[in-house]
């Protein structure tokens, strides 16, 4: 049960990670607010998976906008 639970998980986060991506090549500045919101996620997890982007070497930038 418990493999199936973390292999759910691994597809769910795959699948928004391709999101994520797809979303950052149709425009090149986005607030975290609206990707999370886009992704139905919180803002840590765009902050942790655009992380795991950088670690599988996709560059990205960020800056802290006025509301941080």
């Amino acid at each position: 049960m418990a493999y199936m639970r973390s292999r759910v998980e691994a597809m769910a986060t795959t699948s928004r990670l391709l999101t994520l991506l797809s979303l950052m090549q149709a425009r090149r500045d986005w607030l975290g607010s609206v990707l999370a919101s886009r992704l139905a996620t919180s803002d840590r997890t765009v902050r942790r998976d655009i992380d795991r982007l950088r670690e599988m070497g996709y560059p990205t930038e960020s800056t802290m906008g006025p509301d941080c």
